[in-house]
């Protein structure tokens, strides 16, 4: 997990939360992908990622399975659920960082008072 960690640290925190999820969703359904046809990305929000998530998303995924050999629609419940307990420990790890939109929010409030 050290090359994901590498990886997501190219990202701010709120990036890297939304990767995150869609990585978590994705190994949650990943033997259920191929069969059912459905796409991690498809959000019950309707909305679609930013390209930058879509690909870093995409290429986790690809260090992920690496490490194991074999594809994420070929790994046991037992692996699946080893996998999202590693990427739920390094959202654990993410320390909450202000956007510059709360920031400017902020700002804004504290020289209204």
């Amino acid at each position: 997990m050290e090359k994901v960690r590498a990886h997501l640290s190219e990202f701010p925190s709120s990036q890297r939360r939304e990767i995150l999820y869609f990585l978590v969703r994705y190994f949650k359904q990943s033997h259920h992908l191929e069969k059912a046809g459905k796409n991690v990305f498809d959000d019950v929000f309707a909305r679609t990622p930013d390209p930058k998530i879509y690909d870093a998303t995409l290429a986790i995924i690809s260090i992920v399975e690496a490490s194991y050999g074999k594809p994420a629609n070929q790994f046991d419940g037992r692996t699946s659920y080893k996998v999202i307990d590693q990427l739920t420990e390094i959202d654990r790890e993410i320390d909450d960082e202000p956007s510059q939109n709360d920031l400017e929010r902020a700002s804004a409030f504290f020289q209204k008072i």
